[in-house]
């Protein structure tokens, strides 16, 4: 049994959680500890993209510095903050009807009159990445991207866990299996909605 992962602030690595600690029937508190659990680890992720790392940092390593430097702001600071910033948040639709952003600090309403989306699938209860301006309490978006990718052994170098959160290595059947399926793969994405698979119509 593949073991279950959680992500530690405080040493900002993957670390296994007990066997005792699965249970079939949880707490509501279960449904929080699993949005802090990915929030955490997205964000430690963002952290590690170069847009996101400080200038120092570039001048420490062979990493040649962007010329754009981003730096992520804490929702309960935006009201402080007077000037447009970057915000990586749960997109949710708020008790209202409207959409807002959610971190572990706060919700704030959010305004997508305006947005420029970059590529990628924008659905409720997604992590994203939000730039824009609050006017008049509410988060008025000029951006809206998802969180930078990273390579599987950059996430391992970086967590220095002792616990693969990707699986452990491939066998090599396994290895060609993959390699065959993704020189196949168009990588085209389908979504299919209303799919009823207990009528006929819906095999026909």
């Amino acid at each position: 049994e593949f073991p279950r992962l959680v992500y530690s602030a405080t040493r900002e690595t993957m670390q296994v959680e007990p066997a005792n600690a699965s249970k079939v029937m949880t707490t509501p508190q279960a449904k929080a500890d699993i949005f802090r659990n990915q929030y955490r680890s997205i964000h430690s992720r963002v952290l590690r993209n170069k847009l996101f790392m400080p200038p120092f940092l570039h001048r420490a390593s062979s990493t040649a510095a962007p010329s754009q430097h981003f730096s992520l702001t804490a929702i309960d600071s935006l009201r402080a903050s007077g000037e447009r910033c970057c915000v990586l948040g749960l997109l949710v639709r708020l008790p209202s009807g409207e959409y807002g952003l959610e971190d572990l600090v706060g919700t704030v309403t959010i305004s997508l009159a305006s947005a420029q989306l970059t590529s990628g699938m924008f659905t409720e209860n997604t992590f994203v990445l939000a730039e824009g301006v609050m006017v008049d309490s509410v988060f008025d978006v000029e951006y809206l991207a998802m969180p930078p990718p990273e390579k599987a052994p950059a996430s391992m170098l970086a967590l220095g866990s002792a616990v693969d959160p990707y699986g452990g290595a491939l066998s090599a059947t396994d290895a060609a299996r993959v390699a065959a399926a993704q020189a196949d793969d168009p990588s085209d994405l389908i979504v299919l909605s209303d799919v009823w698979l207990d009528k006929p119509e819906t095999y026909a």
